[in-house]
């Protein structure tokens, strides 16, 4: 029988790809192997059919749910239309721009103060804050989806246009871990408040887990843009024994004050879904909505110890189909 020829890593269709992905994070290094006996391992592996796992479920997710309502949650600004209809608009941050491009928007108009991000990816964000060092300015390179800190002062216009302007004509979710829902979504960019607490540091992330509907794991991530560190607590406010991506900040962060607020944010945005996380912020007891994510972390980053990666995965019950 004829053998078909093996394929570059780029023209991987998506559930090999996403496979290959999964195991250069969470499996020991495999033996050398031909790439067509690769692929074929990679797509016996893929099949999902029975997934246990939290990050099992995950990519189970990212291969069979392709539902339009997980394009408009991933979409920065898409989504705030959900949110208002679903809780409220008291939950949302102040909109000072939403355009197709940086340099349609009117910079004497805005505030000292202000994020800019683009609403099609996980990352392209630029913080522009006057509590930083004067020198915080824009580096030569931004072209990583990740966070930039700046100063005002410091802030170079035509710079920040210019890496928008790549953003904006990158596709994200279609590349390492083949997240669908973002590489559905129209580009814009999006300018809106920045939020800072009166104490100056910058806001606890609260990142609430649901599980067809109801919160099971609170996730607190603490200096994220400094000193991250990262907390899990059940709704209760019980520390739980696991970790996920940066170590726990000790002593643990206090209970906030807006927590059953929070969980009831959490739960309206997620009936009747089998999984998807919430974020939120706590400003000085205002809760404010940050966004929704299908797929944490890609699938790429486990809960520590493994028996917790399987618990997570028994409070996941994903259907055989997504309707």
């Amino acid at each position: 029988m004829p053998t078909t020829p093996a394929r570059t890593a780029k023209s991987l269709p998506t559930r090999v790809a996403g496979r290959l992905s999964y195991e250069l994070h969470h499996r020991a290094p495999a033996p050398v192997v031909s790439a067509v006996e690769r692929v074929d391992y990679s797509r016996r592996l893929f099949a999902t059919r029975n997934p246990v796992t939290f990050n099992d479920k995950v990519h189970y997710k990212m291969l069979r749910d392709h539902r339009p309502l997980l394009a408009q949650w991933a979409d920065k600004v898409a989504v705030r239309d959900y949110v208002r209809d679903t809780v409220g608009p008291e939950i949302l941050t102040h909109v000072y721009a939403v355009a197709d491009d940086l340099s349609a928007v009117d910079r004497a108009a805005l505030p000292r103060n202000f994020v800019v991000k683009v609403n099609h990816a996980c990352g392209g964000v630029v913080l522009v804050n006057d509590r930083l060092s004067p020198d915080a300015a824009l580096p030569d390179a931004m072209g990583a989806w990740t966070y930039f800190l700046v100063h005002p002062d410091a802030l170079d216009w035509n710079r920040l246009e210019a890496a928008v302007r790549n953003w904006l004509a990158r596709t994200y979710g279609g590349g390492e871990y083949r997240e669908w829902a973002y590489a559905a979504i129209a580009p814009k960019v999006l300018v809106e408040e920045l939020l800072v607490p009166a104490h100056g540091a910058a806001p606890a992330d609260y990142k609430l887990f649901t599980f067809g509907g109801k919160v099971r794991i609170v996730q607190v991530d603490s200096d994220r843009h400094e000193a991250h560190r990262q907390n899990l607590f059940a709704p209760d406010w019980t520390p739980l024994p696991a970790t996920l991506a940066a170590p726990p900040l000790e002593p643990p962060p206090e209970r906030p004050h807006t927590l059953e607020r929070m969980i009831e944010v959490a739960e309206q945005l997620s009936a009747g879904v089998d999984l998807v996380r919430v974020d939120l912020y706590d400003v000085d007891g205002r809760v404010v909505f940050g966004e929704l994510t299908s797929y944490p972390l890609g699938g790429t980053t486990r809960f520590e110890p493994p028996s917790f990666e399987q618990l997570a995965g028994s409070w996941w019950h994903v259907p055989s189909r997504y309707t």
